[in-house]
């Protein structure tokens, strides 16, 4: 899966228009994933997308909720299993919990902040140099 991830990404950087060549990449699964088959996200770090419309979708990637693909191979090497973020309450209640910038941790109060907020936020780490 990450080897595809890979090739899609080197597609977005050569794409035009080059709207995705800077962007810095994340991939990973949902600790509590939404969809049977097992799947694996690739998602760019600026979180700019229509598709990106609640609280419980933007706490899904902002938060540890969201098991980072290294950090899944490194359990899956170590123990044999991913062990990680097992409690079902703790994930339910990081989906429900008050959004904050994954960047800066400011408070954000509904969807409309957090799209003005992430482009502008002074740590935001989302683009290439």
């Amino acid at each position: 899966m990450q080897a595809v991830a890979d090739r899609y990404m080197d597609f977005l950087r050569r794409a035009e228009p080059s709207v995705y060549r800077r962007r810095r990449y994340l991939t990973g699964f949902h600790a509590l994933p939404s969809l049977a088959p097992l799947h694996m996200h690739l998602l760019t770090m600026d979180l700019d997308s229509p598709c990106l419309k609640s609280k419980k979708h933007y706490n899904s990637f902002a938060t540890f909720f969201f098991l980072t693909q290294p950090r899944v191979l490194s359990e899956l090497q170590q123990r044999g299993y991913v062990g990680i973020n097992q409690s079902v309450k703790e994930l339910r209640q990081m989906e429900g919990q008050p959004m904050t910038c994954m960047w800066c941790g400011a408070p954000l109060k509904n969807m409309p902040a957090v799209k003005a907020h992430l482009p502008s936020c002074q740590q935001n780490q989302s683009l290439e140099p």
